[in-house]
């Protein structure tokens, strides 16, 4: 008998819950199915996967390295098959992609405009988040794609860059700071209450910037208590790009610091046609773009021709 698909989407479902009896229901099977499934994969592959007792389970070492395998090949066969479907009835498949807020705030609905207009029958699921998060969604197969800015040293990913933009003080225009156009020095932050988003994407303007009076959460939150002129911030070029009213950026110098976004993907995961699509049209859009953006401040990196 073989490993089929069965066994591993029960292994995999009890994996997350950790309950043969949930997995079961999430599954519309019986438990004693699940429990068969699980029990055959392991005579299969002669491990052990889990350690039961009369109160719970947890998955064993095993279980553990086998996990993102068993979750790898279940994403590989839903999408070839999804691929396959779009073909025999008129559909082009899913895309999930995930973004650091900027990118998504800034430059995600233009290519998002055009890639629907020419594809209405993709399905996207676009997700905010922070660069290392993203990353780990990819690691487990949760995602396509994502746009980070900050990599993780793994060969895992596959990283290309594709902007580069410099951090910049934002502040209320009544700040003392505000008062003058020059680019300001980082140790003129240092008397002021500082706010923090974690968005400057950079350890280096985290270490100058120094501890945060305020930190929040969303850019929205961060925008909202720098309209009170609760403090300053530091934030990426390209996420000052749309300014609540009240509010003024400065250069930042000595030293002058960027960030690059990154578009980031899985070394040895095939993408569904859908997924290449999308990214043709972002750098399609991204070098439309490339006399607005293109600035001292804000610079494309694309090396695709």
């Amino acid at each position: 008998m073989r490993i089929t698909l069965d066994h591993l989407r029960a292994f995999v479902t009890v994996a997350e819950l950790l309950s043969f009896k949930l997995a079961a229901k999430r599954l519309s099977k019986t438990q004693p199915a699940i429990t068969f499934a699980v029990k055959k994969l392991e005579d299969l592959i002669e491990l052990r996967l889990f350690q039961r007792t009369t109160r719970q389970i947890r998955l064993t070492v095993e279980g553990e390295r086998f996990l993102p395998i068993a979750r790898r090949l279940i994403r590989d066969f839903d999408t070839a098959l999804e691929d396959l479907s779009a073909v025999a009835e008129g559909r082009t498949g899913h895309v999930s992609i995930a973004s650091v807020p900027s990118f998504s705030t800034e430059l995600m609905p233009s290519i998002l405009r055009v890639f629907c207009d020419r594809n209405p029958g993709v399905a996207i699921r676009v997700s905010d988040g922070n660069s290392a998060d993203i990353q780990g969604q990819l690691l487990r197969n949760e995602i396509d794609l994502g746009l980070v800015s900050t990599r993780r040293h793994t060969d895992q990913l596959i990283f290309e860059p594709i902007l580069e933009d410099q951090i910049m003080l934002l502040c209320h225009q009544d700040h003392p700071l505000a008062q003058s156009s020059d680019p300001i020095d980082w140790q003129e932050l240092e008397p002021y209450p500082k706010l923090d988003a974690g968005l400057h994407g950079s350890g280096s303007a985290r270490d100058l910037l120094g501890p945060a009076k305020l930190e929040c959460s969303t850019t929205t939150t961060l925008f909202a208590m720098l309209k009170a002129n609760l403090g300053l911030a530091v934030l990426p070029a390209l996420a000052t790009r749309s300014l609540a009213t009240g509010l003024v950026t400065r250069p930042l110098e000595h030293p002058r610091l960027h960030r690059t976004i990154y578009l980031a993907r899985r070394r040895d995961w095939t993408l569904s046609s859908a997924a290449e699509s999308l990214i043709d049209h972002a750098f399609e859009v991204l070098k439309g773009l490339r006399k607005e953006l293109d600035s001292p401040l804000i610079q494309l990196r694309i090396r695709r021709s």
